[in-house]
């Protein structure tokens, strides 16, 4: 299904009187197509003999322009639209495998929010490639390569030529990828397990996935900051924690690390709360900073949590844009991580910069800031920035 966002710009305009000439500049229509998958001539041409306006509109390009000029300069008429298309003076290519359809569409709100803030001219293409197709093919010489890759993708990144051209990687930090010509905006997990574990460091029983690579990364890094924590191992395919849980009332003198995804998560802490166990803390890191998370558990089963947090500098302006296509940025870190690293790529070639936090060789540097969690909300537990990098 497509979707279609429609912004009108300057719509104070609307409530002005008549009585005067309004110093207010004319509202500007600007459509975005949500739609993941491109639109060609044919495309284009279907929506405009189904009377489909607005979709024609979101999905016209610079490279489809001239064929449809007649078209748009019929709407143009009767709509407040802004000129054709101009040579963009921004151009961000995204690349992502197959699979990953979803989570570039979902986070690339955050970005497309950023760049109306600014007003910049500026074209988003995305690249779409299946797991044996090398990144190299993708990248596009002069502009801003966003390369969305998975943990499992540290190899592939290692041989990426990232000297050329701009290459940025919101999804990985610099620690896991050896190449040190890429640009990176991840998360430092390991970073926030030491704050967690400098906010408590008694005994404690961690969670995690044994078939997953990340969470087994992170879970191996615990251990070495606490070797006495307990380990309970499950899978993709685990339907619940029971064999754990059970009649092990140990759990309620130590605190319950997290190193599995929101999902999994919710299904352990639920059935903590069948079984009458209510550890002293349940710590996890940006991982399950995540509205489902909270979606998916009761008001009671949500308080005790205290989570490592890097999103922590949203600009009010940009929560608001971004509200406006319905999405939420404080719970979004893949969109925060883009919304910051675009910035300072783009504030190195002159533009304003927006954006707190800095790369610091060739990463983005976050403010791990922890917060506590009750039935009611969220708040920090102190003002205790944890800027600690786990590089240095």
């Amino acid at each position: 299904m497509k979707r279609v966002v429609t912004l009108l710009l300057s719509a104070t305009l609307l409530f002005a009187s008549g009585k005067y000439l309004s110093p207010l500049p004319l509202p500007t229509l600007h459509f975005i197509s949500l739609d993941p998958y491109p639109c060609d001539a044919s495309c284009l041409q279907e929506h405009w003999q189904n009377e489909e306006y607005f979709s024609f509109l979101a999905n016209l390009t610079p490279q489809t322009q001239e064929e449809f000029r007649d078209q748009y300069a019929m709407l143009a008429s009767k709509l407040p639209l802004p000129r054709l298309f101009t040579a963009p003076t921004i151009k961000i290519v995204l690349i992502a495998r197959n699979y990953l359809r979803p989570v570039v569409t979902r986070s690339t709100k955050a970005l497309l929010a950023y760049l109306m803030e600014k007003e910049a001219d500026f074209s988003l293409t995305t690249r779409y490639l299946d797991s044996s197709t090398p990144y190299e093919e993708a990248i596009e010489p002069g502009a801003v390569n966003v390369v969305f890759a998975t943990f499992n993708d540290k190899e592939a990144l290692a041989s990426l030529d990232g000297t050329a051209t701009t290459v940025f990687v919101p999804t990985l930090n610099k620690i896991f990828v050896q190449n040190p010509a890429l640009w990176y905006g991840g998360i430092d997990y390991l970073a926030q397990l030491k704050a967690l574990h400098t906010y408590y460091d008694g005994p404690t029983a961690l969670f995690y996935l044994q078939d997953s690579a990340l969470s087994q990364t992170l879970t191996d890094y615990y251990q070495e900051l606490a070797p006495g924590t307990k380990l309970f191992a499950l899978k993709h395919s685990d339907k619940n924690a029971a064999r754990y849980l059970r009649k092990n009332y140990a759990l309620n003198r130590v605190a319950t690390l997290f190193n599995t995804p929101p999902i999994k998560t919710a299904m352990i802490v639920s059935q903590m709360a069948y079984y009458q166990l209510a550890p002293k803390y349940k710590l996890s890191t940006q991982i399950n900073f995540s509205r489902k998370l909270f979606a998916l558990l009761q008001p009671k089963t949500r308080a005790g949590f205290i989570f490592a947090n890097a999103i922590v500098h949203i600009p009010p302006t940009l929560a608001a844009d971004a509200a406006l296509i319905d999405e939420d940025i404080a719970f979004d870190w893949l969109g925060y991580a883009l919304f910051v690293g675009i910035d300072n790529i783009l504030s190195a070639r002159g533009d304003d910069k927006s954006a707190t936090e800095n790369f610091v060789d060739h990463q983005i540097e976050y403010d791990n800031v922890l917060f506590a969690s009750d039935a009611y909300g969220l708040h920090p537990v102190d003002y205790t920035s944890f800027r600690k990098s786990s590089m240095k």
